[in-house]
C-alpha cells in the first residue's frame, strides 16, 4: 500500500513538472510578443493595434532572438576548442529551436497572439499584469497563425473571449430559416 502511494506521488510530481514545462513553452512566447509590441518604435501608444506586415516582422525578430547567443557560443567554441570537440548542448538546443521555429513559420504557420485588435491587446495586458500570466486566463486571448510563404493569410487558432459566442435556441422548432428563435449569447469562461 505504501509503495502504491509513493508511486502515485512520484507520478503526480512528474505530471506537475511536465505541465509546468508545457505551460512555460506556451506563455513565454506570449510574454515576448507583448513586450516586443510595447517596445516597437512605430507608435507611442502600444495599445494601438498593428498591421499584418508588422506581425511578420515581429515573428522574424522572435525567431532571431537567440542569434547573438548562438554566435557567441560558436565564437567561444572556435576560440577554445578544436573542431574535434563536440558542440555544446546549449548551442545544439538553440540551433534546433531556430530551425524548428523557421520550419513552423514557413510550413505550418506561426502561432502568436493577435496584436491587430485593441480588445485583444487589452486582454493580453490584463493577463500579463493583473493575472500574473495564469494559464487558465489564456482561453480569453485570441491566437492566430500566420504564414511566411503566404503573408496575407491568417488563420484563427483560438477565438478568445471577445469573439466566443454560442447559439441559444429558446424555442424547440423545425428549421424554418427564421432566426427569431435564436439568440447569440456571449460565452463566459
Amino acid at each position: 500500500m505504501l509503495i502504491d502511494i509513493a508511486l502515485r506521488d512520484d507520478k503526480l510530481a512528474l505530471n506537475k513538472k511536465e505541465k509546468k514545462r508545457l505551460g512555460n513553452s506556451l506563455t513565454s512566447p506570449l510574454i515576448w510578443f507583448i513586450e516586443a509590441n510595447k517596445q516597437e518604435t512605430r507608435t507611442l501608444d502600444p495599445s494601438q493595434p498593428i498591421d499584418l506586415s508588422n506581425l511578420h516582422v515581429l515573428v522574424t525578430k522572435y525567431i532571431n532572438r537567440n542569434l547573438n547567443q548562438i554566435q557567441e557560443e560558436s565564437k567561444k567554441r572556435s576560440n577554445h576548442f578544436s573542431n574535434s570537440q563536440p558542440t555544446s548542448s546549449s548551442l545544439v538546443k538553440l540551433e534546433s529551436l531556430v530551425r524548428q521555429e523557421l520550419l513552423e513559420h514557413s510550413t505550418d504557420g506561426f502561432v502568436m497572439p493577435d496584436l491587430r485588435t485593441a480588445k485583444n491587446l487589452k486582454i493580453l495586458d490584463l493577463w500579463k499584469d493583473e493575472h500574473r500570466c495564469d494559464r487558465s486566463f489564456l482561453e480569453r486571448v485570441k491566437l492566430i497563425r500566420i504564414f511566411k510563404e503566404e503573408p496575407d493569410r491568417v488563420m484563427e487558432e483560438q477565438r478568445g473571449a471577445a469573439d466566443s459566442y454560442t447559439l441559444n435556441c429558446s424555442l424547440p422548432a423545425l428549421d424554418d430559416n427564421d432566426d427569431d428563435d435564436v439568440e447569440a449569447i456571449e460565452v463566459n469562461k
